[in-house]
Parts: structure tokens; C-alpha cells; sequence
């Protein structure tokens, strides 16, 4: 999703580069949880960009790209 945010151009550059960063986040994530043991505090960490990022997507969807009605 990162990358259609990024190259799209309905969306800011810096938040599709924030959600490229989080699904990063997320893959390198889930590869320390499943390769090391008592790594709560690492694969929290490494999700923190993800949801910065899909907060962040949900704010601007809600307020900044208000245009009012659909077209019919």
C-alpha cells in the first residue's frame, strides 16, 4: 500500500513513505518473533511505524480529502 500511496499522487509523498517504512516494519517483525524468543519489546517497537502510518492514512482520508458528494 505504501508504494501505491508513494507513485499515486492522491496522497502525501512523506505518507506513503511512512507506510512503506511500516510494512517494513511489520515483515521484520514478524521474522524476530518467529526467530528469537522473548522479543515482545522489539516487535512492538517495529510496528510503531506501521500504525504511526495507518493513523496517519486514516486522518488524512477522513479530513483532508473531504470533497463533498460522491459524484451520481
Amino acid at each position: 500500500m505504501g508504494r501505491l500511496a508513494w507513485r499515486s499522487g492522491l496522497l502525501p509523498r512523506p505518507l506513503g513513505l511512512l507506510l512503506i517504512v511500516g510494512g517494513a516494519g511489520y515483515v521484520t517483525s514478524a521474522f524476530v518473533a518467529y526467530l528469537a524468543v522473548d522479543t515482545t519489546v522489539a516487535t512492538t517497537v517495529l510496528a510503531v511505524p506501521a500504525s504511526i502510518g495507518e493513523f496517519a492514512m486514516i486522518g488524512f482520508l477522513l479530513f483532508r480529502r473531504n470533497r463533498g458528494a460522491a459524484p451520481s
